[in-house]
């Protein structure tokens, strides 16, 4: 996830990028001030992977950027597997 932010930033800019991911519904408890900025990220994005900051980049990136990570988070804990995933069925006579 980290790799795919990265290039998101990359693509979008830095203005756009921190304006997007600061729009995020993670509540820090620090009201509305600005939590992601150029050194915030980096330092999260290389910080141990159970770190608390590393977890709050995770969550703003699957609220803001990555929507979609979300369900796939969801999905693998349920263990569920998109069918593209599966092995294919060996069919009679065939």
């Amino acid at each position: 996830m980290i790799a795919s932010a990265l290039k998101l930033r990359q693509q979008f800019g830095d203005d756009a990028f921190f304006r997007a991911l600061n729009e995020s519904k993670v509540d820090d408890g620090w009201g509305d001030a600005v939590r992601w900025d150029e050194h915030s990220f980096e330092a999260a994005a290389k910080a141990d992977p159970r770190s608390r900051d590393r977890s709050e980049l995770i969550g703003a990136l699957a609220q803001s950027l990555m929507p979609g990570a979300r369900h796939y988070g969801q999905h693998r804990r349920s263990g569920y597997r998109p069918r593209s995933h599966q092995p294919a069925r060996q069919v009679a006579g065939i």
